[in-house]
């Protein structure tokens, strides 16, 4: 009795349409229908669920030994947690006017990282974000990126709830099975490692979806801008939906954008922000300082820039240029006929795969932020009530991200984790070429 409870209050949460359970339904039908809905999913996976909770266990496994091995590096100040723990202790001694400031930055690093470096691990992100770490300044770095993992995760529990609410399949997969696939997702296991915000931006683009999809689009602007944390992501999702015609939204978001700059004003004054795209753009240039080779990183300039291709550097960049806003204007074109369509799941997903591919410092750990697509297009990539075999043109792109050895091979091996830009140019065409389904086949 007690499943039967759980399964009428999971079609309710999912906000089921009348195909599931209609005004006029029947309790006893709406729960037939509804176990035909857990039929469809768990039916051709049931013999292969022990196997796949195995595989993600041995996922789980290899990032916790991967942690576990670094251990002392990470209680040395190694990890990326380093620059948002150097940015709040720079606050909270009032240096926030020498923010930008290599050598202040070095300064404090020397007070807590022992490392061998010649420089600092620069700080790069806006400076409204500094606030949101300086509480952690009073613990020691070790016990401080400790707790903020801890963070993380409750966050990822958030993240879970929010997705299970747009996608029939997740709801009807057990809380604890998301969970272990969420951690066994290797760019989550970068964001713990690391301690960086990836999470943090996927939790701000979760509840600004959900805000956009219940029609609150003042909230769903708040949220989105609240991810210009990493804006190279959050401002291209938003010209996309305002080319889309969601206006409201963007108007909330350039209002709240306009907040957090004022906030950074206060903490860094005029000279500050004035130093800081140019202290972003001459540390991303300069060799030994933060420049990240392309090779290291995921979308289509990367994946141009670090092709070895036997062409001048001048024509590569112009390549990936024009790769770049091609893409974006096809992506333009792609999701409107999406929105047309009334698929707003789809089009907010080829939104998120645009981003990343577009943009360049696109590291392992942002592809946290592919949960949310990941979950959107579930129910249209599994079998279903109208579909009886697998969506293996969106199913198969996703398989290399969740190959944890493939991924170690890449970036520790052979240095080319820009190749993994081609499953989701794969997936972002795949996704658009799909013809809008009916709502109650999707």
């Amino acid at each position: 009795m007690r499943g039967v409870r759980a399964d009428i209050k999971r079609a309710r949460r999912c906000e089921l349409d009348s195909k599931f359970v209609g005004g006029g339904e029947k309790r006893g039908s709406a729960l037939r229908n509804m176990m035909t809905a857990r039929g469809w999913l768990v039916r051709p996976l049931r013999q292969w669920r022990w196997p796949l909770r195995i595989y993600l266990m041995g996922m789980c496994a290899i990032h916790v030994s991967f942690i576990w091995m670094e251990r002392v590096p990470i209680s040395r100040g190694y990890p990326d947690f380093t620059v948002f723990y150097t940015g709040a202790a720079m606050l909270r001694a009032g240096m926030g006017r020498h923010l930008y400031s290599g050598a202040a930055q070095f300064l404090v690093q020397r007070r807590f990282a022992i490392t061998d470096w010649q420089g600092p691990l620069p700080f790069l992100h806006p400076p409204f974000e500094a606030l949101l770490f300086v509480p952690f300044t009073f613990l020691s770095y070790p016990y401080a990126w400790l707790l903020w993992n801890l963070c993380n995760l409750a966050m990822l529990v958030v993240v879970i709830h929010l997705l299970r609410r747009h996608s029939r399949a997740l709801a009807i997969i057990s809380f604890a099975d998301c969970f272990l696939f969420v951690l066994a997702f290797f760019p989550v296991a970068t964001t713990l490692f690391d301690g960086q915000d990836a999470i943090l931006l996927l939790l701000c683009f979760c509840i600004g979806y959900d805000r956009l999809a219940r029609k609150a689009d003042f909230q769903a602007g708040m949220f989105f801008a609240l991810g210009l944390l990493k804006f190279q992501f959050a401002v291209p999702l938003v010209l996309l939906l305002a080319l889309w015609g969601m206006w409201k939204t963007a108007a909330s978001f350039v209002f709240w954008a306009a907040t957090l700059v004022a906030v950074s004003l206060e903490i860094t004054g005029w000279h500050g922000l004035y130093d800081y795209p140019r202290y972003v753009y001459l540390v991303g240039i300069t060799p030994g300082a933060g420049m990240v080779p392309p090779d290291s990183l995921i979308s289509v300039p990367a994946l141009i820039l670090g092709s070895g291709l036997p062409f001048s550097h001048r024509f590569l960049h112009a390549s990936a240029v024009l790769a770049s806003v091609s893409m974006f204007l096809w992506a333009i074109k792609a999701g409107s006929r999406l929105c047309s369509a009334g698929d707003g799941p789809g089009a907010f997903s080829l939104a998120i795969l645009t981003c990343i591919l577009v943009g360049y410092h696109a590291h392992p750990h942002d592809l946290t932020i592919l949960l949310l697509p990941m979950a959107l297009l579930l129910d249209r990539t599994v079998p279903s009530l109208a579909r009886a075999n697998w969506d293996w043109k969106l199913a198969l792109p996703w398989l290399p991200f969740l190959l944890s050895p493939l991924w170690f091979v890449l970036w520790l091996k052979l240095s080319h984790l820009n190749v993994l830009a081609i499953p989701l140019i794969l997936l972002t065409f795949a996704l658009a070429a799909k013809q809008s389904q009916p709502r109650e086949a999707r």
